[in-house]
């Protein structure tokens, strides 16, 4: 149908808008059955993923969100968790609280590729306050081993890091010195 037909049609017919040129008869729609809005009309610009760099086109109402105010966008999925791993973690992350947590009761920092470290990347903070007061790491054969070396708190608070509360010893002497402790302690006196 050319545009003379379209003007001179006594119901309003209009051009399909994702650029195909058909007509449309029905006054509601603005595409031709089977077409979609993916056509050379669509609002928007082309920016790059800022993980791959690749040219990705993004909707204006993309743009002017509030998610996407800092100007990030991604490819798929995989480039965002990319993104976010790499660029967003440790102490270039907004919510960076130092790297200390407490796990078990226990003081942590992050130490990622510290030999004791956990899935997340860290380790008991007693275990780096000796490592470095001796010089060395811990010796460690295998789990559950006696001869592993451990760290004893001396007044029992496992918070409490400081290094003259801090005993390094066998995992022997240390299951030893806790019976000592529990056989002083039922018998109403004191150990030290």
């Amino acid at each position: 149908m050319t545009a003379e037909e379209i003007e001179n049609a006594s119901s309003p017919i209009k051009l399909c808008e994702c650029g195909c040129g058909g007509t449309i008869k029905t006054p509601s729609c603005n595409f031709v059955p089977g077409h979609s809005n993916k056509g050379a009309r669509r609002k928007g610009k082309i920016v790059q993923c800022s993980w791959c760099t690749k040219d990705i086109w993004v909707q204006e109402s993309r743009l002017k969100s509030g998610r996407y105010v800092h100007g990030r966008f991604y490819c798929d999925r995989r480039c965002k968790s990319q993104y976010l791993k790499g660029c967003l973690s440790g102490d270039n992350n907004p919510n960076w609280k130092g790297g200390r947590i407490f796990y078990k009761g226990r003081p942590a920092v992050r130490v990622p590729n510290h030999p004791r470290a956990s899935r997340e990347g860290y380790v008991y903070e007693h275990l780096i306050v000796v490592e470095n007061a001796i010089g060395r790491p811990l010796k460690f054969i295998r789990h559950a081993d006696p001869d592993n070396e451990v760290v004893h708190h001396i007044d029992k608070d496992k918070t409490n890091n400081r290094r003259e509360n801090l005993l390094v010893c066998t995992s022997r002497y240390h299951n030893w010195l806790h019976w000592q402790l529990r056989k002083q302690k039922k018998a109403g006196g004191v150990l030290f």
